[in-house]
């Protein structure tokens, strides 16, 4: 069999096998998709903070879609050089555990395909606004298409569509994580432990002057069971107690006295506390507890 290969001779008649053809055309399709590999190469965040990201949500994804990041496409296991060399991540349909560990897809992409991300810095994305006065937002719950708004969150809204729904916004990726407290009412409680209790709450507006005029606001967290009381932390049966009242002096021959908790009514300034990984979102307040009881 002769050479496949071989060089063409001037003047003689131009024959080209089918199987040099194709090797042709493989030879140039490689070395196109090498030199796309290369324009599309993330650069370093801190430039510009748009990165590389695979589609591994298993499903084809519009441009602007909001994926979860799930790891690194190549570790340092993989390849050292590689990792070193550029930031290519994975991202799939975010849950709640993708809470400020999001991308915005810059193109639309299939699935399984490399494509280009912002992980910090101004973006363009759908935001599905639940009240007008919220300034911030993170990722929605099994969805892709857009992001949810929220009193904190990761991304900070710099600007958006009126009304609430479905809008379009810019917002900054990677801003300074919003931790603002908020005026809350208890309405509720429930035992946690010897002298603890966690509480239920609602946000709540001051709308009038003066005592009362507090009213629920529905663009403020609330919760069931979800607040606590930094003063009943380290609540227990015996000795002094987070309000200063020694439990030995409230139960003698003459008189019995308990630690009460918050009542329901009670307006406080609450802040939410984040932990973990997957993150945990809780709500601390301070207010120092009663003592009750009566003469045996």
């Amino acid at each position: 069999m002769g050479d496949p290969f071989r060089k063409a001779i001037s003047g003689q008649p131009l024959r080209v096998p089918a199987r040099t053809w194709n090797a042709f055309l493989e030879a140039a399709r490689s070395h196109r998709d090498r030199q796309e590999d290369l324009g599309r190469e993330a650069r370093p965040l801190g430039d510009s903070g748009i990165v590389l990201v695979k589609n591994a949500t298993g499903s084809d994804v519009g441009r602007f879609s909001v994926l979860g990041i799930d790891g690194v496409l190549i570790t340092p296991e993989d390849n050292e050089a590689e990792f070193l060399s550029r930031t290519a991540l994975t991202g799939v349909t975010p849950t709640t555990d993708h809470r400020g560990r999001f991308v915005v897809l810059l193109e639309p992409l299939r699935g399984g395909v490399l494509g280009r991300a912002v992980v910090t810095g101004p973006a363009p994305v759908q935001i599905n606004v639940n009240h007008e006065d919220h300034g911030w937002a993170d990722v929605k719950e099994g969805d892709a298409t857009q992001l949810e708004s929220a009193r904190t969150g990761a991304a900070l809204v710099l600007w958006k569509e009126s009304g609430t729904g479905t809008k379009w916004a810019v917002v900054l990726l990677g801003a300074p994580r919003s931790d603002e407290g908020f005026w809350a009412r208890v309405t509720g409680h429930a035992g946690a432990g010897t002298n603890r209790w966690s509480y239920d709450f609602e946000g709540v507006k001051k709308t009038g002057a003066g005592h009362g005029g507090w009213t629920a606001d529905a663009s403020l967290p609330s919760g069931t069971g979800d607040a606590f009381n930094t003063v009943e932390d380290i609540g227990s049966g015996s000795g002094t107690q987070g309000n200063g009242v020694d439990l030995a002096n409230l139960d003698t021959p003459e008189f019995t006295f308990t630690i009460q908790p918050c009542p329901a009514g009670v307006v406080v300034w609450m802040r939410p506390v984040r932990f973990g990984d997957p993150e945990t979102v809780e709500y601390w307040f301070t207010y120092e507890n009663g003592v009750d009881g009566g003469c045996d």
